[in-house]
């Protein structure tokens, strides 16, 4: 009857028993609990949800998605962080991509591993107008200690930014109705759309402001093609800087929608209307008013060889808007004028003048 001895030895990567008996030496192996590790490092990382509307602005950060991590090396757990700038910069390829991993926040719950967005995305700065960011971790094997730099994509569906109206000056004449342009209405717009129509939302305090001839309310909406159908005039002889200022918001074409699929934030709604009021300020150019009286109409009865008698006493006080100190005036003697006639005066200076006929 042979004598069994029986011992079980523990190495590094797997457990062995041996079975050795009296009559000769058999080994052998039966492998228990099979955990053999080649120590291979991660080979990917991956979301269960990645295509994300730009944007989302109602709380502090936005659920992407649960971390998956591939590895060949089965039943290994691992543990994931957000890479640091220089682990960064050591990824091959990464000069070719988008990436801010300061947006993103990666936080563990019952062994899972989930991402979310810190504050907002946008598709034009954090996508770099294609909508896609990269995002690396670092990615270590708890059984092997292993540990690889990946990554992930997150696409960032376009959603309509809103367009911004600038502030401007334009010039307008005293007494002159103002035509207006598209390009008085400044307009940007982050997605490259176009200007489809005005809303005035503050009316100038004075002066005529038209559109083809009607008064323009607040709050009126009018379109690109019609802009130049506006117009605008000071009251009448009514000048200066900072005259009038009309308030404005612009509106783009790129309605309220998105581009792509997304299967997070997919609420989130475009804007398509300056959420700001922009202010169009006029300045008036005076210009110079003729004079339309100058002094009072006298009538004079004179009778042949008497004195000299006064004519006007008052000639060097115009009726003017603009200006009442007299430059020059123009005296006509229409009528029974002969020869030996003469007129007499004195300018404003106090030189005295004789004109003879």
């Amino acid at each position: 009857m042979a004598n069994n001895i029986l011992f079980s030895s523990f190495m590094k990567f797997f457990k062995i028993q041996v079975l050795l008996t009296t009559r000769f030496l058999t080994l052998a192996f039966i492998f228990i609990g099979l955990s053999l590790f080649s120590q291979n490092p991660a080979s990917s990382v991956s979301l269960s949800e990645s295509n994300i509307a730009e944007n989302n602005s109602t709380s502090p950060s936005t659920f992407i998605g649960v971390l998956s991590v591939t590895d060949s090396d089965a039943g290994n757990t691992h543990t994931i962080s957000l890479s640091s700038a220089s682990q960064i910069q050591t990824k091959k390829g990464d000069a070719d991509h988008n990436t801010n991993n300061s947006k993103f926040t990666v936080f563990e719950s019952d062994g899972l591993f989930a991402l979310t967005a810190s504050g907002l995305l946008d598709y034009e700065t954090d996508g770099g107008g294609s909508g896609t960011l990269r995002v690396y971790f670092q990615v270590t094997g708890n059984e092997d200690a292993q540990t690889a730099t990946l990554f992930t994509d997150i696409t960032i569906a376009d959603v309509n930014d809103a367009p911004s109206g600038t502030d401007k000056t334009i010039t307008a004449v005293e007494d002159t109705s103002r035509s207006f342009t598209s390009d008085d209405f400044e307009f940007t717009d982050a997605d490259g759309n176009s200007m489809i129509n005005v809303t005035i939302s503050t009316l100038p305090t004075s002066g005529t402001f038209q559109l083809s001839g009607s008064n323009i309310s607040s709050n009126q909406t009018i379109s690109v093609s019609d802009l130049s159908n506006i117009t605008y005039q000071a009251a009448s002889n009514a000048n200066g800087n900072s005259y009038a200022t009309i308030g404005f918001k612009v509106r783009d074409n790129g309605g309220t929608s998105f581009a792509g699929s997304p299967n997070v934030n997919p609420s989130v709604q475009g804007v398509d209307v300056d959420q700001t009021e922009a202010t169009l300020t006029i300045n008036v150019t005076a210009i110079n008013d003729a004079p339309s009286q100058l002094g009072a109409v006298d009538t004079l009865a004179y009778t042949e060889n008497d004195a000299a008698t006064v004519v006007d006493s008052e000639i060097d006080t115009p009726v003017d808007v603009d200006d009442t100190n007299l430059k020059s005036a123009t005296v006509t003697i229409s009528n029974n004028l002969v020869t030996g006639d003469a007129l007499s005066g004195t300018y404003s200076s106090g030189t005295n003048f004789t004109y003879s006929f």
